[in-house]
């Protein structure tokens, strides 16, 4: 947390020179931050976020969230020359201005309207009620980054800023997600399946409008005239968005959100670990060189204090020397065993990608080791008290100490010693916990004695005073009853988020079995297709079935003129189509026509034409093609004919 607070007040300081550079710029930090927070902690927090809605919006059957009145007036038309097999006589390529006058293009527009403003909210609406499921550490670094804006920016409206923070909690973070969910693991994809490219321009549309209602954006130039009817839907979402903005940045600081402060590092049992190459610590070691003046400005700055005690160069080869001089420690001056030897040489040989396991201590423990001796003197005092109050009440802590203990007071301190044995709740092996161990277990009024000599050594360090009858050690106490039960609903949530991410692993281990089975038979029906291709030929189970056909039809130009499937011939004038003669004719593979061609009497070369070609052109919008590099043909009337002919449909 600390590092990436100072990258990125350095990023502020030293690369950007207004706002913008943040948008349009792709800044290292952020792109490692969102990376991070994207798999925080191996739970994929965007599936949590997302998966549900998205689910359902997939699921959601012939939805077509279109926008461009152009486009829907080429569906339109191809509509009704796949349906009637009759060109209907209108242009193919209009403006959107002119597809709009065709009522049926302006229904289905308006229609459109109201399905992206529904989505597009429900979508909305998910992700600012989810501000809770956002991680932690993504939104301190909006709060920080919101901070270092309005530093380096003083002159700037909180308006203004709040669209920056959207740039990185919405676009770098979540809008990816929504665009290709698939590719992020925020939805499971059978084997053999894939999103279609409806699917993935729906969510696109819903993704944008997404960002232009977070950066507050809408239509205005004269190509999208005429979506500006949903300028006002943006206008109002993004009063809403901004307040989520704003409350996203509303966290507090990382001591307090961990319940850390100067006494954790002594009590915590595990040090954490970290694994870095050899390259990136050269590189890292080499890049806050190079910017030290800028990170840690301060000479008292604790960054300052480390880079004094490294004595090695910031290059690959001095630090596996220090590496392997450290490694050899501790050996003796020969190396007369094979063992030690294999182990020297493998020491130089340290490569740029071995993986080093760092584990962290703290190397500033406050005012040294007196200071650290003070620091377990005290909470070894605290956990003494906590046992006196236990076993005996009192209006404060020193009335406490001077008032002796009954025998039913022992009695019931007793009762806890054994308790605590019976249940083995103290951690052994430990010398601070044994020592507090042995102390809880010795009599009320011994305890009492060391309590009152710890409170004398504590209070001429000026850490307590008895003025206030040692209220500091009782509302130090009362502190971490409370940062316990914080810890206890952290390990709590953790816990669940194990057995989340447990099972997303059980299903996505699942979802590889199915994958794994399913490219196994593909493989194999592809091995089997290969040793018989000089015989029968094998099936490919993975084909789509087509119904096989047999036969030919024959036409003339000037009749395919006449139906519509032929448009113009270059170089011909229509009075010479009734010399051109064309026929089409099936072949061995379903769905595959051979199309021939005869210019008086002359044979022209044959063309392949793929029945389920024509139908995805007829998908993605394309009404035309050439044929033969000359005849332009009617893509809707040519499935329309080649259905009635060959299908009978």
């Amino acid at each position: 947390m600390y590092t990436n607070f100072k990258f990125q007040n350095f990023y502020l300081s030293s690369k950007v020179d207004k706002m913008s550079d943040i948008i349009t710029g792709t800044p290292l930090v952020i792109k490692v931050i969102v990376s991070l927070y994207r798999k925080h902690r191996g739970e994929n927090i965007l599936r949590s976020l997302l998966n549900q809605t998205i689910e359902e919006f997939l699921s959601l059957k012939n939805l077509q969230l279109c926008l461009n009145p152009s486009e829907l007036y080429k569906i339109w038309i191809n509509k009704i020359e796949s349906d009637t097999g009759k060109p209907t006589g209108l242009p193919y390529d209009v403006t959107n201005q002119k597809a709009l006058e065709h009522e049926e293009i302006r229904k289905q527009f308006e229609e459109n309207i109201k399905l992206v403003k529904h989505y597009t909210k429900k979508f909305l609406h998910l992700i600012i009620k989810s501000i809770d499921k956002f991680p932690y550490g993504l939104r301190y670094i909006a709060k920080i980054l919101r901070l270092g804006l309005r530093r380096k920016f003083p002159n700037a409206s909180e308006r203004e800023i709040l669209k920056i923070i959207g740039n990185l909690v919405y676009y770098r973070f979540i809008n990816s997600a929504i665009c290709s969910p698939d590719a992020y693991d925020v939805i499971d994809v059978k084997a053999g399946a894939t999103l279609d490219s409806e699917q993935r321009k729906n969510l696109a549309c819903i993704a944008k409008h997404l960002q232009l209602i977070s950066m507050s954006k809408g239509y205005g130039d004269t190509e999208n005239a005429h979506l500006a009817c949903l300028n006002p839907f943006i206008k109002e979402s993004h009063e809403q968005i901004r307040s989520f903005f704003s409350e996203v940045c509303n966290v507090c600081e990382a001591d307090d959100f961990f319940g850390i402060d100067e006494y954790s590092d002594l009590i915590v049992l595990t040090k954490p670990i970290v694994y870095m190459t050899v390259q990136e610590i050269s590189d890292t070691h080499k890049i806050l060189i190079q910017h030290l003046d800028k990170i840690a400005p301060e000479n008292n700055d604790p960054l300052r204090e480390i880079f004094n005690l490294l004595h090695f160069d910031p290059n690959l080869d001095s630090l596996t020397d220090n590496l392997c001089s450290r490694t050899s420690l501790g050996s003796s001056g020969t190396n007369d065993s094979p063992k030690q030897e294999t182990m020297t040489r493998n020491n130089s040989n340290l490569s740029r990608n071995t993986q080093l396991c760092l584990t962290l201590t703290n190397r500033f423990t406050p005012n040294g080791e007196e200071k650290a001796e003070l620091i377990n003197l005290f909470i070894r005092t605290k956990r003494l008290i906590i046992e006196l109050i236990h076993c005996q009440n009192g209006d404060n802590l020193k009335m406490i100490l001077n008032t002796p203990c009954t025998f039913e007071q022992e009695i019931l301190h007793q009762k806890l010693v054994k308790r605590r044995e019976k249940n083995k709740k103290f951690i052994s092996g430990i010398d601070q916990f044994e020592l507090i161990r042995k102390s809880l277990g010795m009599p009320l009024e011994n305890i009492k004695r060391e309590v009152r000599q710890n409170l004398f050594d504590l209070e001429r360090a000026e850490i307590v005073s008895s003025a206030n009858n040692y209220q500091s050690v009782i509302s130090r106490i009362s502190q971490d009853i409370r940062s316990q039960r914080k810890h206890r609903q952290r390990r709590q949530k953790e816990m669940s988020h194990l057995k989340q991410v447990y099972n997303v692993l059980q299903k996505k281990q699942n979802l590889l079995k199915e994958q794994v089975s399913y490219y196994n038979e593909y493989v194999k029906a592809c091995l089997d297709g290969f040793n018989n291709r000089k015989g029968t030929k094998s099936k490919n189970p993975f084909k789509r079935k087509e119904e096989k056909v047999i036969g030919s039809i024959k036409y003339s130009a000037a009749k395919l003129y006449e139906k519509g499937v032929i448009l113009e011939i270059e170089g011909l004038s229509p009075n010479q189509f009734k010399n051109v003669l064309f026929e089409i004719s099936t072949t061995e593979e379903p769905g595959i026509f051979d199309v021939s061609a005869k210019f008086m009497g002359v044979t022209m070369e044959k063309v392949e034409l793929v029945f389920q070609d024509l139908l995805q052109m007829q998908y993605e919008g394309a009404s035309i093609m050439k044929m033969f590099d000359k005849a332009k043909i009617n893509v809707n009337l040519l499935i329309f004919l080649l259905n009635k002919k060959f299908y009978g449909k």
